[in-house]
């Protein structure tokens, strides 16, 4: 018997929402990058922040998140950080979506196999996303990601940022590929999946 595949789902967030975040911050739509994830060593902030350090005239870096218990690491993450670099913390509702709305491109330096929840939101997003490139992030976006790496991968990170600041209009092409591709994911079309498995399984036990 063939196994069935079901995705976790996403929502498609098309409507813009304002609530002051990028004031706070002082940020300019489509004018930084934006990294998402608790702050702990397995999603490699580190690896981000040595790559951005080598990129010509950054775009800004925000990060979004924190731990309560990787002092160490927060410690570690802080002394590579440049004056461009903006830690926020964690941000929930509509802060986090208006920061990730209008961020140039969302960074994912992980590798961790498995289809991460901040992956889908943020092709939920329509966002241009920088991934470190490996299998279970791939199958996912397919053509509507940026991959760097595997190999020399802060090296790649850095190149990829840099062309992601000098090429705004592809950065643009990207988002609108990663729109389409969010049609694949969400909710509606993964529950449209449950319920026809559901259909034939009664239809067998009848």
């Amino acid at each position: 018997m063939r196994p069935e595949h079901l995705s976790y789902g996403l929502t498609v967030r098309d409507e813009p929402v304002r609530c002051g975040e990028l004031d706070r911050w002082k940020l300019q739509p489509d004018g930084y990058f934006l990294y998402v994830s608790r702050l702990t060593p397995e999603n490699e902030a580190s690896m981000l922040l040595e790559a951005y350090r080598q990129v010509s005239d950054p775009l800004p870096l925000v990060i979004v998140g924190d731990d309560p218990y990787e002092h160490a690491y927060k410690r570690q993450l802080r002394s590579l950080a440049t004056d461009k670099v903006i830690f926020t913390g964690q941000r929930f509702a509509d802060a986090y979506i208006e920061l990730s709305q209008n961020a140039r491109a969302f960074i994912m330096p992980a590798t961790i196999e498995a289809t991460r929840l901040v992956l889908l939101d943020q092709l939920g997003m329509g966002k241009a996303i920088i991934y470190h490139d490996c299998a279970a992030t791939r199958e996912v976006l397919g053509d509507a990601g940026i991959p760097f790496g595997p190999e020399h991968p802060i090296r790649s990170l850095s190149e990829k940022l840099s062309w992601a600041k000098d090429n705004p209009e592809k950065c643009a092409e990207i988002e609108r590929k990663a729109r389409a591709r969010a049609e694949l994911f969400r909710w509606e079309a993964v529950l449209a999946r449950y319920e026809e498995i559901f259909r034939r399984i009664l239809k067998k036990s009848n």
